[in-house]
């Protein structure tokens, strides 16, 4: 019996990445291991659409039947998602990409905005709503494309459960939507600002046949992780070449890095990257420029140095090289560190500040120089610092323990609690006895230990 359990499973596993293979070759979609539960019930779905349980029966399908395999396509590629989702990105496009184009309003063309993986509509009607809002949506264009047959018909019909309407007020809901039997249907008004057409993004297509070019903004949010490097890589490079001069490309947190690809302004804020597509054509030739905003707030006044114990420590003779990102930041990095450990806070922090011009995408330089501004006592910065290195790369334990601390500091214990418990949570599933990236010297079960502390520090405190 376990012999034959054995050779049906290797059965199945053969004939799932035969599936695999013919979605990639047919859409780019790429399914990594630890997403196979995912892909196994998005064929699942399929199938019992297609009226067959037999696994080789449905490959037979799938290799003789182009709809059949659209429809496979479709089922897994229904994504996920709601009204104004992204606040703090929905905000940045209002203080700053719907300004520059009020600016130009009376003089330039009308608006052209993207929803690239629009998935059912709610982000392509967020954008049509944020241009009316700002008294935009006069001819603009807003676009929303999908590869989803079937995501793009519920686009069309704008007719929206209640799960698409979290996190958005009464207020929001109440001036757009009609409530009919439970639903939430768009008004005409808007329902009829978008167009949705089918594209595949790795298709031979040109982007441009349905629209995509010239565009004020694109989002590509959570679209760019089903594909491998290189294939995200030359979307991102299409991507760039259907801006406007001057245009937004927005991704989400867990896409890849972009700048590597085409050559993009990249700017680091608390809220993600912005990629900008030059003003001047004659710069597309040109390198990637990449930028890190400055706080928005008047800097504190620095006073004297913290105590060294406030930043990381230089670690002993032998220990592991501090890990920041495989690249020229490690150089900068360990500057920064001896910096720090030999001249005190005020002047490494001035050191990282320079290093992260060099380097504004190697999150282990924002984090340490988060550590420094938060033991010159500039909490808020710290702060900021902090969410960019953790933007940067999510994994990185300790830049949740120094949030936590930040956020304990000015009181916030919810949220400083929540910092904790990712930190804490990041260290239980490493080794013990592995290095902390970015800590010299120190250990996961100590980072570990530390951060379950803090967290029944703020319990206590809480009774």
């Amino acid at each position: 019996m376990r012999v034959k359990k054995k050779v049906a499973e290797r059965s199945s596993d053969a004939r799932y990445e035969e599936l695999a293979a013919l979605v990639e070759a047919r859409s780019g979609l790429v399914f990594a291991p630890n997403r196979r539960v995912e892909a196994e019930a998005g064929i699942r779905r399929a199938m019992k659409q297609a009226s067959t349980a037999d696994l080789g029966a449905y490959l037979a399908l799938i290799r003789g039947d182009p709809e059949a395999l659209d429809d496979l396509v479709d089922e897994l590629t229904v994504g996920e998602t709601h009204f104004l989702r992204d606040p703090d990105q929905m905000d940045l496009i209002r203080r700053e990409v719907l300004p520059a184009l009020q600016m130009r309003k009376s003089a330039g063309p009308p608006a052209r905005v993207w929803s690239a993986g629009c998935a059912t509509g709610e982000e392509a009607y967020t954008l049509a709503i944020l241009l009316q809002e700002a008294g935009l949506d006069t001819d603009a264009l807003v676009l929303g494309t999908d590869l989803s047959s079937a995501a793009l018909v519920k686009a069309r019909a704008a007719s929206y459960s209640e799960w698409s309407m979290r996190g958005v007020s009464s207020a929001f809901a109440e001036s757009y939507f009609r409530k009919v039997r439970g639903r939430r249907i768009l008004v005409d008004r808007l329902r009829g600002k978008v167009r949705f057409e089918r594209l595949n993004l790795v298709g031979d297509e040109p982007y441009a046949s349905v629209g995509a070019s010239r565009m004020d903004l694109i989002l590509c949010r959570n679209v760019l992780i089903y594909f491998d490097h290189d294939t995200a890589g030359r979307i991102a490079a299409r991507l760039f070449e259907c801006l406007a001069e001057g245009g937004v490309l927005l991704t989400a947190g867990a896409d890849l890095l972009l700048g590597e690809f085409a050559p993009f302004e990249v700017e680091v804020t608390r809220v993600g990257l912005v990629y900008r597509r030059p003003l001047s054509s004659s710069l597309a030739a040109a390198r990637p420029v990449v930028r890190t905003r400055t706080s928005e707030r008047r800097p504190a006044a620095v006073p004297a140095p913290a105590p060294a114990a406030a930043i990381p420590p230089a670690g002993e003779p032998g220990d592991p090289a501090p890990q920041p990102h495989a690249d020229l930041g490690r150089e900068a990095f360990e500057r920064v560190l001896a910096h720090a450990n030999a001249k005190g806070a005020e002047d490494a922090q001035r050191v990282a500040a320079a290093a992260l011009r060099r380097h504004p995408l190697d999150a282990h330089l924002h984090y340490v120089h988060a550590a420094l501004l938060l033991s010159l006592d500039r909490d808020e910065d710290a702060e900021e610092e902090a969410e960019r290195a953790l933007f940067l790369d999510r994994s990185l334990a300790i830049a949740h323990f120094l949030l936590g601390t930040i956020l304990r500091k000015r009181g916030a214990r919810h949220d400083a609690a929540r910092a904790f418990r990712n930190a804490r949570d990041l260290c239980a599933a490493r080794a013990p006895e592995e290095g902390v990236p970015a800590w010299a010297g120190e250990r996961m079960g100590a980072l570990h230990s530390a951060a379950a502390s803090e967290m029944e520090r703020l319990e206590m405190s809480v009774a």
